[in-house]
């Protein structure tokens, strides 16, 4: 499975796994199969789709660490995760910070984690409709709001609940916006 994603992402759609084991003088039954059960690769992050969000675009917020590409987890890193603390969520103090006291380095990470300083700052709480990026308007829409509601301050009913009780469309969208767990449930 994993060398199948792999060899889409460097191989034609017309070649088959088949083809291209052969181009690389490998059985299925070769050391491949034993790279496949053992750990996911790094994907780029045009490629990771969350619902209908990338991972950038959702900052990472449903994805362990493992998942992260290599660059995300380097400016993870630059902005004070490790492994542990991702993948249990954990406040970390730059999530105190406002977006212009971050370092032009935390700034770099957090715009390769999916940043902006609107969704950093307010989760774009503080934007009409009319100004969102085209991204957060399909994020909100897909969240139940309505550029109405957004306007006037109206929240759907379906998202008053814990960020475990949303689905995960609901935290993909929310992700997009700029909420996590930490900032959701408190």
């Amino acid at each position: 499975m994993i060398l199948d994603k792999m060899l889409g992402l460097c191989c034609s759609q017309s070649e088959t796994m088949s083809t291209a084991l052969k181009m690389f003088g490998k059985k299925k039954d070769d050391k491949i199969q034993e790279e496949e059960e053992v750990a996911a690769p790094a994907k780029r992050d045009d490629i990771i789709k969350v619902s209908a969000f990338t991972g950038v675009q959702t900052k990472y917020e449903n994805m362990k660490w493992k998942q992260l590409s290599i660059k995300a987890r380097k400016a993870a890193k630059v902005l004070g995760y490790e492994e542990e603390s991702w993948n249990d969520s954990t406040w970390i103090e730059v999530s105190d910070y406002h977006w212009w006291d971050l370092s032009e380095e935390q700034k770099a990470a957090a715009e390769t984690m999916g940043w902006s300083e609107g969704a950093w700052e307010s989760q774009y709480e503080d934007y009409s409709w009319e100004d969102l990026p085209e991204i957060v308007k399909k994020a909100a829409t897909a969240g139940g709001f309505t550029s109405a509601m957004w306007d006037e301050d109206t929240w759907p009913e379906d998202l008053y609940k814990s960020w475990d009780e949303l689905t995960n469309k609901q935290r993909d969208a929310m992700a997009v916006l700029g909420y996590g767990r930490e900032t959701w449930d408190h």
